[in-house]
This record gives structure tokens, sequence and C-alpha cells, in this order.
């Protein structure tokens, strides 16, 4: 049986719904990123929308110490910045 994979979170294939698969909001690649900081950097604001009310901890970061609100940051992505603040996501990385 594979893994869960990114592609399945964002673009379900026809008969699968994202409420019966077992993917863990938090599962995390091998350098530690979410789905959600991984959304954050390609600016994907309908994907970080779905995780973030889902549940995803705002505030885990990957190996590397990069939360998903620098990588919105880094990115330049307004909005998903706006987003991950208003779900309660720190500034302050150490505190994070």
């Amino acid at each position: 049986m594979r893994s869960c994979s990114w592609r399945l979170a964002e673009r379900p294939r026809p008969g699968r719904t994202r409420t019966g698969h077992r993917c863990g909001t938090e599962l995390a690649h091998r350098l530690g990123k979410t789905a959600l900081l991984i959304a954050c950097e390609r600016g994907s604001e309908a994907l970080a929308a779905r995780m973030l009310a889902a549940g995803t901890d705002v505030n885990l970061a990957s190996l590397e110490r990069v939360t998903p609100l620098m990588a919105a940051s880094y990115g330049g992505f307004a909005p998903l910045v706006k987003s991950l603040l208003a779900a309660g996501a720190k500034t302050d990385p150490s505190t994070a």
C-alpha cells in the first residue's frame, strides 16, 4: 500500500473523499515539511485553507526550522500570511 501523497491532497481523484482518507493533517515528508508548509511555499491558498480548516498546527516547523508563516512571507504571498496570522501563527520563531 502506498503512503499518502501530496498530489492526492491537491487534486483529489473522482470517487475519493478527503474525509475518508486516513492521512493525518500533520504528516510530514522526509524533510519534515507538512502539507500546510508546502502549500505556503507554493502559494496555494486553497490547499492552505483546507489544511487550516482541518485543524493543522500553524506553528509546526520543518526540520530546517521553517514555519508556514516564514514560507508564505518569503514567497510574498500576502493573502496566505493574513490567513496564517488569523489562524494564530506566531511571529517569533523561537516560540513557534
